[in-house]
């Protein structure tokens, strides 16, 4: 438990550091079947895969064009989790032809916080 305390204590300061709880919630990516739920606040990126047993691999979903790092990952080896994130990663948005998206590798039960630069 000492790991899930150390991510909420993590979680917490994020959300009291940069006031996200006071930014508009923007749902993103929402999938009962695959149990993701996605959505995005000011500047920072809220991705979490609830599946128990399926992991996936070039989740696709339309974001804000930019840059984006990871700054919070529940399945690092910090937290007691697997360490199948690269979390020094570099995310870009893509464009489509329709709009721009992101595309993350989304373990099972995890969550991940991405900060646009």
């Amino acid at each position: 438990y000492k790991s899930l305390w150390a991510f909420d204590k993590s979680m917490i300061s994020l959300f009291a550091k940069y006031q996200i709880l006071s930014q508009k919630l923007v749902q993103l990516y929402v999938d009962e079947n695959q149990k993701v739920l996605i959505f995005a606040r000011g500047s920072y990126i809220f991705a979490f895969n609830f599946h128990p047993t399926c992991s996936v691999s070039d989740f696709r979903f339309s974001a804000p064009a930019g840059k984006y790092i990871t700054i919070i990952d529940s399945d690092s080896v910090e937290y007691d989790g697997f360490g199948r994130v690269d979390d020094s990663v570099e995310h870009f948005t893509e464009y489509d032809g329709k709009s721009d998206y992101l595309s993350l590798y989304l373990p099972n039960r995890t969550a991940i916080v991405l900060k646009r630069e």
